[in-house]
């Protein structure tokens, strides 16, 4: 699993998003939190035809900090049309 992961990032980088990932997941699945992100994926094909109209919102440019933010929103759309079942992310 390391060598397909490694073909991503470095060991220690992905080390470093699983920890991040860890501390932003709720362990408790019966938080409201949890309730509301399961709401929303059910919600996911009435948001998908906006992806395209976030990415070019000026809102979104206003600050610099953003820019991160912004560039992955922009790739939403992208993302949002890939097949992953015809082409998956990795080779394997």
């Amino acid at each position: 699993m390391w060598a397909a992961l490694e073909e991503v990032g470095p060991r220690a980088a992905v080390t470093t998003a699983a920890a991040t990932v860890v501390t932003l997941v709720p362990e408790d699945e019966n938080t409201a939190d949890v309730a509301m992100r399961a709401a929303l994926a059910t919600r996911y094909a009435t948001v998908r035809p906006f992806l395209a109209l976030l990415g070019e919102s000026k809102a979104l440019d206003a600050a610099s900090a953003g820019k991160r933010v912004l560039a992955g929103v922009r790739g939403l759309p992208a993302l949002a049309r890939r097949k992953v079942g015809v082409k998956p992310l990795l080779p394997r």
